[in-house]
């Protein structure tokens, strides 16, 4: 009896403890969805030629699982995302890079890596 209820109690916990780490996941996901550093990167990437050509329109940009995402506030502002975008030919990941300056954020670096490994720098 004493073992079934500890199992029980055990079981509860683990149970809390799967949804205040969806429920975290779900909030990171908000916040950088709802972010302008997001915002920005994502209207670069689908509206960047070189994706296009590469990996065919339209493309679909979007978060992978684990997130990838960094946004810094403060003296130094700066964001890196690490995206998957899939285009009709193709799919591959962006990595990018922003930076805020006077309330806008700017691309510092992108680079598009191809499902077959190649590189290609977006700026």
């Amino acid at each position: 009896m004493a073992s079934s209820n500890r199992l029980h109690r055990t079981l509860r916990r683990l149970a809390v403890a799967v949804l205040v780490l969806v429920a975290g996941y779900v909030g990171l996901c908000l916040f950088t969805y709802n972010s302008a550093a997001y915002r920005q990167a994502y209207s670069f990437i689908a509206t960047n030629p070189k994706v296009a050509q590469e990996l065919g329109n339209p493309v679909q940009v979007r978060l992978g699982f684990p997130a990838h995402a960094f946004i810094q506030y403060g003296a130094t502002p700066g964001a890196r995302f690490h995206l998957l975008a899939d285009g009709s030919k193709a799919k591959g990941v962006v990595d990018i890079t922003l930076r805020e300056y006077t309330d806008q954020w700017e691309v510092a670096n992108a680079e598009l890596t191809l499902s077959s490994g190649q590189r290609i720098g977006l700026k």
